[in-house]
């Protein structure tokens, strides 16, 4: 988080933010444990979330 520049509460006060959350998630896919983890919690495969995070972001 600290690499963000955002901390725990903004992240909970933006989460309905689709900018925020495609950018979220495309920060996941540079690190395919991380996405991977953040799939299986969701239980989505890892290629849904990234989907996601592109339609999010406008791609």
């Amino acid at each position: 988080m600290s690499l963000t520049g955002l901390d725990a509460d903004e992240l909970r006060g933006r989460a309905g933010d689709p900018v925020l959350l495609g950018a979220v998630i495309a920060f996941l896919g540079g690190h395919e444990p991380d996405l991977t983890g953040c799939a299986e919690a969701l239980d989505l495969p890892p290629g849904a979330l990234v989907a996601i995070g592109e339609r999010l972001s406008g791609g």
